[in-house]
């Protein structure tokens, strides 16, 4: 494992930690704070995306959240893809 403290084969959890409607903000629009966590073996963190109330439906709120996790992690992946070496 290349001194690596966890299994990369391993899949992560990710699990829906919180869902917050913030309208306190006198200047902005509505938001929704939505929190997801991510662990594996033991070790976490936390990713938060906002969405405006506005460009949602309550209804698909949790799935438009997951959709932008996604892109989060897809563009986190492409903009570190050179950290990993090689030409893989």
């Amino acid at each position: 494992m290349t001194g690596r403290e966890t299994n990369p084969d391993q899949d992560f959890t990710i699990e829906l930690t919180r869902v917050e409607y913030e309208d306190d903000d006198p200047f902005g629009p509505e938001t929704y704070v939505i929190t997801f966590r991510v662990e594996r073996e033991g070790r976490g963190f936390d990713v938060t995306v906002w969405l405006l109330a506005h460009s949602v439906p309550t209804v698909d709120l949790i799935r438009a959240a997951m959709v932008l996790l996604h892109e989060v992690v897809a563009k986190l992946t492409e903009q570190t893809r050179a950290w990993k070496g090689g030409t893989g």
